[in-house]
């Protein structure tokens, strides 16, 4: 099976984020204390041992959370992302495709808002 190819966050037995997403796109976000972040050479791995939900992350998605596992943001990670890739990708598309991801992984984050940063 060739993983290269993976280019969603995929989910299984993850309740529907459809909802969450806007929630998750405002304001500072961290992984969850008790989530598994299990890197593989084609991304990365999350698992929520409270709810044994599992998320696989493509290889853009992992570098964010690799070094960014602390501080999840929608405007900092759509600007990166943005600067990445040389402004050649739409503003628009980044921020749809950071709005869902950020919707995938929702599950697995907390606010960080209250905490100093």
């Amino acid at each position: 099976m060739n993983e290269h190819k993976k280019t969603d966050v995929t989910t299984k037995d993850m309740p529907s984020t459809e909802e969450e997403m806007p929630i998750i796109c405002h304001g500072l976000w961290k992984l969850k204390p008790d989530v598994v972040l299990r890197v593989e050479d084609d991304g990365i791995i999350l698992f929520d041992p409270d709810t044994d939900a599992l998320a696989v992350i493509n290889v853009t998605g992992s570098a964010l959370l690799r070094c960014r596992r602390d501080r999840i943001c929608y405007d900092e990670w759509c600007e990166v992302l943005y600067g990445h890739y040389n402004k050649e990708i739409d503003l628009a598309q980044i921020q749809a495709d950071v709005k869902k991801f950020f919707g995938n992984i929702s599950h697995f984050a907390e606010s960080h808002d209250d905490e100093s940063n």
